[in-house]
């Protein structure tokens, strides 16, 4: 993260025009004599396929790169000349190439602001003073930034010096085999093992693990650092400082590498860029390796901590070519597009000052074809920047709680006051009455239009919830008499007939029943007819009455032995069968054997969570005389599909209905080891075999939070599988856009007010 390196070029055509109340002045700024300074170092470079010249500051560090007509009037400023002969004699020697006189002006105006030359105006009391305090403002401005301190602490010029024969091996042709062959091994290492590689990663973010994660990451940046400076001195550049960046007081190295700007080839100057994240990525490469090949459970954390922090930071901040760091750089380089940095934030201004004031846009100070590179790059770093400042802000107000309040304050302060108090000042400096005028109208109309959008824009917020396709209703075959399994005929998701055999059942007792109740039958009879024949009237009519008893019995025995027999009452699909591999288990009455489901008959289960309910539920209430059941039903592997809500039970369950919904096989549903036995009504109401797959998991595993049951229709479900899963969406109004921003904001501050008294209750 080498932010120390700084350049620039000449300035931009539209420089008069940020200043404009500048250039009205009332003396002739071309009969002034410039003298440039004869301690800058200026070498010759071709860039981008053009011959420029490289201007070297040594009391600032900086570097400025200006063109050949440039050069050539900055070399003719020598104290004698009037700006006015000197834009002549340049005409002179660069023919068509010529400055005009409004560039010539802009551009010495550049060169006195930036110290490359002076007037006798310019070196006097006054205006020496007025740039000392300038500069004191600016350093105490950098001192007030609560979040972002630098402090150099060395200039490790000297040391570097000894390793340059070992950055010359490391920065070779040999170095980078080496380093891609070793980066290929520790991403391997990686890749073969990415379940348990992501499984121990949801432990390097936990508190515990904070301090080991920070000195992974410090120890990271201190070899980022290094190699900056190591490839800077294989170039035989300087390492002129190093020392911390304290980005909310955590340390950052930096060192200044700005002497890479001397390197007359872009490849140098890109290796010097990329030096860091290549020593970064080559240690978590090693650390990779060791990760996997390691058994101590604290070296492989510690391995994975450097692998985890050197992804992240290179990835995020490092290679992130919308920061002044190692990314940018490369992208610079590598396009030959300088300040690109300083050309979007310039068109930035143009477009503001072009809405606002109305002025036309001077001629930009980059080539015509690169002005959409200019602008998408402006926009994305303005972005970016914003971003980044709002995460930095949370994270204080986070970390430090009640002083992080103030810090946070502190921090917007210092950064909305000076672009607030440029505005101000270009404002109230603007020559043009109308120009101000129109200003004052864009803002009050920008801000009556958010106003407006604040009170009238509507917001929606997407509502979904898993879902999976089954079987429904279900006709679930019972037991209608007590026996033991004998033979189960069918098997899950078997195609059977209306009457086609299920199980067959036996039961030994009813079967002796029925023997001893027809031989009990048979001696009846025989009595009767012996009464009958004595003419024992009375005899023979309680016998008859005590046979009937025994048929009635008989009949009822050999019902119950014909529902033994198990037979299917609708034709479709097996798609539960509990007792599958329980032959010779006893079933008692009414207990369930097999469910049977069409194909016609299906409908889509969702489950929905305790936050998604009342959402849920008004869509099934009638608003106005009509209630807009229809929900989009996306089914992974199928597509989109309408479906209509049909209802949503009010009652919560913990009860993990269907397995494939469950984290541990990939779902969205977080689930827990159960606390207590599932009964028999809870297994009865989970879903079908086939939507289900394996009931022991329902029986082991519980919803870590209650879910409601939700049912949806739709003809198109009759095409897909049981078992297929997927979500369904809809998208629910919140409030307009000021209320739901304000709600959020409350719950944040709450949530942080609640954090910040459970810490200080600990």
């Amino acid at each position: 993260m080498n932010e120390a390196r700084h350049s620039s070029t000449h300035p931009p055509a539209d420089a008069g025009a940020d200043n404009s109340a500048d250039l009205h002045v009332t003396i002739d700024v071309m009969g002034l004599r410039l003298q440039s300074r004869d301690d800058l170092s200026i070498s010759l470079q071709v860039y981008g396929g053009e011959t420029c010249y490289l201007i070297e500051d040594p009391l600032s560090s900086r570097f400025y790169r200006v063109g050949v007509t440039e050069y050539t009037l900055l070399s003719l400023l020598d104290g004698d000349r009037t700006i006015a002969d000197a834009m002549a004699r340049t005409a002179e020697l660069t023919g068509q190439h010529a400055m005009s006189e409004e560039a010539t002006i802009a551009y010495c105006k550049w060169l006195v602001d930036s110290g490359l030359a002076a007037t006798a105006q310019s070196a006097s009391g006054g205006r020496l003073a007025e740039a000392a305090e300038q500069s004191h403002r600016e350093r105490w401005a950098a001192r007030l930034t609560p979040l972002f301190q630098r402090l150099p602490l060395a200039r490790p010029d000297e040391l570097a010096e000894h390793f340059r024969p070992l950055a010359a091996k490391l920065f070779s042709t040999t170095g980078a085999l080496v380093w891609t062959a070793l980066v290929a091994l520790g991403a391997c290492s990686i890749w073969l093992r990415w379940d348990a590689f992501a499984a121990g990663g949801t432990h390097v973010l936990s508190p515990s693990n904070w301090i080991y994660l920070a000195g992974a990451w410090l120890t990271l940046k201190m070899v980022h650092e290094s190699a900056h400076a190591l490839a800077c001195k294989r170039y035989r550049g300087e390492v002129k400082e190093a020392g911390f960046m304290l980005v909310l007081f955590a340390p950052l190295p930096y060192v200044d590498v700005t002497s890479a700007w001397r390197f007359d080839s872009k490849w140098k100057r890109m290796t010097v860029s990329a030096a860091g994240m290549m020593a970064e990525l080559a240690v978590a490469a090693v650390a990779a390796w060791v990760w996997a090949h390691a058994d101590s459970p604290s070296i492989r954390q510690t391995a994975q901590n450097i692998v985890v922090t050197a992804a992240f930071m290179t990835l995020v901040f490092n290679a992130n070519p919308l920061m002044r760091f190692d990314g940018y750089y490369l992208l610079v380089d590598l396009l030959e597009a300088p300040n690109l940095s300083t050309h979007g934030s310039q068109w930035i201004r143009r477009l503001l000052r072009r809405l606002l004031f109305g002025e036309p846009a001077p001629a930009a100070n980059w080539p015509e074809h690169r002005t959409w590179l200019v602008a998408t790059y402006g926009i994305a770093a303005l972005i970016w920047r914003v971003f980044v400042c709002l995460v930095l802000v949370i994270l204080a107000e986070s970390m430090f709680f009640g002083a992080g309040v103030v810090l946070a304050i502190l921090a917007v302060a210092a950064w909305l006051m000076a672009p607030l108090a440029q505005f101000v000042k270009a404002l109230r400096q603007h020559p043009d009455i109308a120009a101000r005028r129109r200003a004052g109208i864009v803002l009050s109309s920008l801000g009556a239009a958010v106003a407006a959008a604040w009170v009238l824009i509507p917001c929606y917020s997407p509502v979904t919830a898993p879902a999976v396709v089954d079987h429904w209703p279900l006709t679930r075959v019972r037991a209608r008499s007590e026996g033991f399994v004998e033979r189960v005929a069918v098997v899950p998701g078997q195609h059977v007939q209306e009457g086609q055999l299920l199980v067959q059942l036996s039961n030994a007792e009813l079967e002796l029943e029925a023997e001893q109740l027809r031989l009990e039958i048979e001696h009846s009879r025989q009595r009767s007819r012996n009464f009958r024949a004595h003419e024992d009237i009375a005899s023979l009519q309680i016998e008859d009455r005590n046979r009937q008893a025994l048929e009635d019995r008989l009949e009822s025995v050999h019902n119950e032995l014909a529902h033994l027999v198990v037979r299917a009452a609708v034709a479709g699909h097996i798609v539960e069968l509990p007792l599958q591999w329980q032959e010779g288990t006893l079933v008692l009455p009414g207990a369930p054997l097999v469910a049977i489901g069409r194909e016609s008959d299906k409908q889509l289960h969702v489950m929905v969570s305790q936050e998604h309910l009342e959402a849920f539920q008004s869509r099934t209430k009638r608003q106005g005389g009509f209630t807009e059941r229809s929900l989009a039903a996306h089914i992974w592997g199928v597509g989109t599909t309408r479906v209509s809500l049909d209802q949503v039970n009010p009652r919560g369950t913990t009860t993990l209905r269907y397995p494939a919904l469950a984290a541990l096989a990939g779902g969205p549903l977080e689930v827990q080891p159960r606390r207590a036995p599932l009964d028999a009504a809870e297994l009865e109401g989970a879903g079908s075999h086939e939507a289900n797959g394996d009931s022991a998991v329902t029986a082991q595993w519980e919803l870590t939070t209650p879910h409601f049951w939700a049912v949806a229709s739709g003809a198109s479900l009759a095409e897909l599988r049981a078992g297929q899963t997927g979500f369904v969406r809809f998208w629910r109004f919140e409030g307009t856009l000021g209320k739901v921003l304000m709600q959020r904001f409350t719950r944040w501050t709450e949530a942080r007010r609640q954090q910040a008294r459970s810490v200080q209750g600990e």
